[in-house]
């Protein structure tokens, strides 16, 4: 009989979750990101399980797990990272369960916001819990450059931005902010509304919470005595640079400076050996037809959600 429980601790076939994972990520980032991950992934798992801030739960039939969801708080958000249902259980809606029982969870620890934004590595249908929740869903989609594989001779080239410095930043915090004032993906980030949840993220990425991180991967562009664009990336997994935000202050845009910021962001991956450049973005999100332009192309469409308390 099936049941669902909170955990702390692995489920005896947690190999099964990592296997199904990592060709997940091997169909979208390619052999090299799905190999560490193979290697990584349960340990990680396995450590994250004790935090305090992390709630997991599993779906188990018998002794062994079937579904798994993981949840976390930042501040007074709550943030659905991971749903994963093995496929010999697909299609019987234990992806919805766990959904419920997740924000259950989240909603009785009194967060304000709920948001989700992971990318699916299985087959799943959460429209039927999300209908009942009221939650607002955003189409996103995954895009992906592979590039090429002689990366040590890579120029440096001329830039027109310029690495990030320590004291940069409260600046790029007040950019951040202001470039996402009013933006249609506030919603998937009401901490970085504010200056100080702003401040908060580029500490956390700065101290390389988001992933492996350069000097070279976050990236400012100056203008009039102050920065007008900012971009943050990360190595998040083994040979994956990853952009994990891209802003341009409103009065500052129109001027090429995204372009600008992404194309320096994809030379420093490549000449630090990464083999794919990828992000996510809302489907109606603009910026999609610059990031194609670059040379990104949608590898994978999927569907995130986000919910605020009222008052």
């Amino acid at each position: 009989m099936e049941s669902i429980q909170q955990i702390q601790t692995a489920p005896p076939n947690l190999a099964d979750f990592v296997s199904e994972s990592a060709d997940g990520i091997g169909e979208l980032f390619g052999a090299r990101a799905s190999g560490d991950y193979r290697n990584q992934a349960s340990a990680q798992l396995e450590a994250s399980l004790a935090a305090a801030e992390i709630e997991a739960l599993a779906v188990f039939d018998g002794a062994n797990a079937i579904g798994i969801s993981i949840s976390a708080i930042s501040g007074e958000t709550g943030v659905v990272s991971f749903i994963h249902v093995l496929a010999s259980h697909s299609e019987k809606g234990i992806e919805s369960d766990l959904l419920l029982r997740s924000v259950e969870g989240l909603r009785k620890r009194g967060v304000r916001h709920i948001v989700s934004d992971f990318v699916p590595l299985c087959p799943l249908d959460l429209k039927p819990a999300l209908a009942t929740l009221g939650f607002d869903q955003l189409d996103r989609a995954a895009m992906v450059e592979v590039l090429p594989e002689d990366q040590e001779a890579a120029p440096r080239g001329f830039r027109i931005s310029r690495p990030a410095q320590a004291e940069d930043a409260e600046n790029m915090a007040q950019a951040l902010a202001d470039g996402y004032a009013g933006h249609l993906d506030t919603p998937l980030h009401p901490d970085l509304g504010t200056r100080d949840g702003a401040l908060a993220f580029v500490q956390n990425v700065s101290a390389g919470a988001q992933g492996a991180i350069r000097p070279e991967y976050i990236r400012v562009i100056d203008i009039d005595g102050g920065i007008a664009g900012v971009l943050f990336g990360a190595e998040t997994l083994a040979g994956v640079g990853f952009i994990l935000h891209v802003v341009v202050r409103p009065a500052y845009t129109g001027r090429g400076f995204g372009s600008a910021l992404m194309s320096d962001a994809r030379a420093e991956f490549a000449r630090h050996g990464m083999n794919r450049f990828a992000l996510t973005v809302s489907t109606d999100n603009p910026a999609l037809h610059l990031y194609e332009r670059l040379g990104l192309v949608v590898q994978k469409r999927y569907t995130a959600f986000t919910w605020s308390a009222v008052g």
